[in-house]
């Protein structure tokens, strides 16, 4: 289980609109969030799950890494990074149909 809080963002926009100085802090409302593992992986235990999780991360890592290669694409540093605008968004977008999952 991990713990957080929720802001009600809406709740404070309205009521700022209506010219009350609030605080985001006003807003906030305690959440859990309740993790478990993967159906195909719940009988594990805690140390089989943490090899099978950095398992698929080495995968995923390693497959990026080769995917960047071939591309001749490298990764931004943490200076680029955070020189970055967060809502900065590609020049160009790709526009991939979108394929559903059916489980």
């Amino acid at each position: 289980m991990k713990g957080g809080a929720w802001y009600g963002r809406t709740t404070l926009d309205e009521t700022r609109r209506w010219g009350e100085r609030v605080d985001l802090e006003d807003f906030a409302e305690p959440e859990t969030v309740h993790l478990a593992p993967r159906l195909c992986w719940q009988g594990l235990s805690e140390d089989e799950l943490r090899e099978h999780l950095a398992a698929l991360v080495e995968t995923i890592e390693r497959e990026n890494s080769e995917l960047r290669m071939v591309e001749g694409k490298s990764l931004l540093g943490v200076k680029a990074l955070f020189r970055r605008h967060p809502h900065d968004r590609p020049k160009k977008l790709s526009r991939s149909p979108v394929t559903t999952v059916v489980p």
